[in-house]
């Protein structure tokens, strides 16, 4: 999903620290995707625009070597049917209407669904439920009143990258970090951990990834305040930065 313009700025970066004039300085960069699933998101653009901000596009994808992989391992036995899917998908081969609009077949699983599936896990795993709120409060650059936009409407927003208002969690269950906290101890964005202590102001947690696996670590709450431009405020949410899906 990275765009174009960030790989290049990798290798501006690199270049100017090592005051050489190769690809990446000479350095070994290895990406892993696969562009019919994870194109760049780029709200309300079109074909081209989505085109222009693929890897492909960068003057810098000719140095790369492409490998395929032949085998799908994360295909169960009753799996089939929805991996063929998303190769039909990926290659253009299911029916669209004039807007390019594809109806998805019914077994395929969206978000709403998964929603229900994480609930769902959540009520399996053994203990009591604990769930935290969030102080959410809007800051109106342009002059536009706050009072317009009520808790409650705040409250009921989750833009990406944001905990939501209501985390509920459990002992024993596995959250992903949203933020940079502690980046010598590991505690780095997208990383895993497993939920050990529920207290009122910090959480207990095992890290379960990575070179500092099994750490012990104690997460607060900070403010998370997320860059979405068709937001007309800037939000800012009080809460721990754990994302509340569990799968």
């Amino acid at each position: 999903m990275t765009p174009s313009y960030a790989l290049n700025a990798v290798d501006i970066l690199l270049r100017d620290i090592m005051n050489m004039d190769a690809p990446f300085e000479g350095k070994i960069m290895i990406l892993g995707g696969d562009f019919r699933q994870v194109l760049p998101v780029i709200r309300f653009a079109n074909r081209s625009e989505l085109i222009a901000a693929s890897l492909k596009s960068s003057n810098l994808w000719p140095y790369f070597k492409v490998m395929h992989r032949h085998q799908n391992l994360r295909t169960g036995p009753r799996e089939e049917e929805f991996s063929k899917g998303l190769i039909k998908l990926g290659n253009g081969e299911l029916t669209s209407n004039e807007d390019d609009e594809i109806e998805l077949p019914g077994s395929f699983s969206k978000n709403e669904h998964s929603l229900l599936v994480n609930e769902e896990v959540l009520q399996r795993v053994p203990g009591v439920k604990k769930m935290y709120t969030s102080v959410d409060e809007a800051d109106c650059e342009d002059g536009d009143d706050v009072t317009n936009y009520p808790t409650e409407f705040l409250n009921s927003l989750t833009p990406s990258g944001m905990s939501p208002h209501k985390l509920k969690l459990k002992i024993g269950v596995i959250v992903m970090l949203l933020r940079n906290l502690y980046v010598h101890q590991g505690l780095r964005n997208g990383i895993r951990l497993i939920v050990r202590r529920l207290l009122n102001h910090t959480i207990d947690c095992e890290v379960a990834t990575g070179s500092n696996k099994e750490n012990r670590v104690l997460i607060p709450r900070i403010t998370l305040t997320p860059s979405d431009p068709f937001l007309p405020f800037k939000l800012s949410r009080h809460q721990f930065p754990f994302d509340s899906h569990l799968l």
